[in-house]
């Protein structure tokens, strides 16, 4: 939160975005920086040193652990 200047609510809104999968409504440009998204929409191969991930996975497991009870 510190290094980003963001909010506790900003983060919230942007897992539960990601969680939902609501950048495919939005049809980006880009999907997100690591997203296995982004590699299908160009067409690239997977960067073996840091490998693109689910990012909406990531985003569900972080949404329960800090925002469900």
């Amino acid at each position: 939160m510190k290094d980003f200047e963001l909010s506790f609510q900003q983060i919230r809104q942007a897992l539960h975005y990601c969680k939902l999968l609501e950048c495919k409504n939005d049809n980006p440009e880009k999907f997100c920086h690591n997203c296995i998204l982004r590699v299908k929409q160009f067409n690239e191969t997977i960067d073996e040193d840091d490998p693109e991930q689910p990012n909406w996975e990531r985003a569900t497991r972080l949404f329960k652990r800090y925002f469900e009870n």
